[in-house]
């Protein structure tokens, strides 16, 4: 049986897009799909009948998906009259189960957005997980602060070439245009209530996070609001409340949630300070083969191989 990859869609427009794109990929390298449509409830019936008919679904499937989706998809396993396999938790009990965890399936997850947007799926991440973020920054931040995911690496941002249709970098008038698609009602509902800490100015101090990022456009936003904790003149200045703030920014392993920790800037640059362009992407296929590389890696811990 061909190695199945299993993929989401049918809840984002445009993670629909880039997951076709690398189902593509895919299956011009020999891998089959298996495509799980949010939109029809007959999706997980099909799935758990496809992997209850496998003789070895850890060896067979494997799931790439984008932000989370399908991190929580369960099922009803029942209770066996005997253990089948010794210690073995998902076998022994019955009761509902992560599929990911119960069948062993690498489950390959692509962030698309700054980590901490995604604390409750990543702190209940199934224990085959396999992150891959889009900025070096964000790697850093779950090895931090997430503990339980045990792997993590680094996939560039991937794109679509347009063949002939599109001027050299030589001849644009714009080198890069960002287009952003974050619309201002929903960040109005991620911003937190600056008014909650009263030893602190809120709006003082994210004006001065943004002047600094302004100056020194290489540093994250997580690096200059510590800056600005130590030695701002947003937070009280009573010493002993300014130790509490620094001590319990800095050193706490909650993941900060002060909104903004990805700057939208119109020059290309990444969060981890390094200037990118055009020519720094890949393609749909590099993004699939750099995929592939990284469910070797998190087999091979596991003892076998696609």
């Amino acid at each position: 049986m061909k190695h199945t990859i299993i993929y989401f869609i049918g809840v984002y427009d445009t993670l629909d897009l880039f997951t076709g794109k690398l189902r593509e990929a895919f299956e011009t390298m020999g891998y089959a799909s298996f495509v799980y449509d949010a939109r029809l409830p007959q999706s997980k019936d099909a799935l758990l009948s496809v992997l209850a008919e496998s003789s070895s679904p850890e060896r067979e499937f494997s799931c790439v998906t984008f932000n989370n989706l399908g991190y929580n998809l369960d099922m009803e396993v029942p209770a066996p009259a005997q253990s089948v396999r010794e210690n073995d938790a998902c076998i022994q009990k019955g009761g509902t189960r992560n599929v990911w965890e119960y069948y062993g399936i690498p489950y390959l997850n692509i962030l698309m957005d700054h980590p901490f947007h995604y604390e409750k799926p990543l702190r209940l991440a199934p224990e085959t997980s396999v992150v891959l973020c889009t900025d070096r920054n964000h790697v850093k931040y779950i090895r931090r602060y997430f503990k339980n995911i045990h792997q993590v690496d680094f996939l560039p941002h991937a794109g679509v070439e347009l063949g002939s249709r599109h001027k050299p970098l030589a001849e644009r008038g714009i080198d890069v245009l960002y287009a952003g698609a974050l619309p201002i009602y929903t960040v109005a509902k991620m911003i937190p209530d600056l008014s909650s800490i009263p030893e602190v100015d809120g709006q003082l101090m994210a004006g001065d996070v943004l002047a600094e990022l302004v100056h020194h456009p290489d540093r994250t936003t997580e690096k200059s609001l510590k800056s600005i904790l130590k030695t701002g003149e947003a937070i009280s200045r009573t010493s002993a409340c300014r130790r509490s703030l620094c001590r319990c920014v800095l050193s706490t392993p909650t993941p900060l949630r002060f909104s903004g920790s990805r700057r939208c800037v119109f020059w290309w640059k990444t969060e981890s300070g390094s200037r990118r362009t055009v020519r720094d992407g890949i393609s749909a296929s590099g993004a699939a083969a750099r995929i592939l590389i990284t469910v070797e890696k998190f087999l091979r811990r596991r003892s076998f191989r696609l």
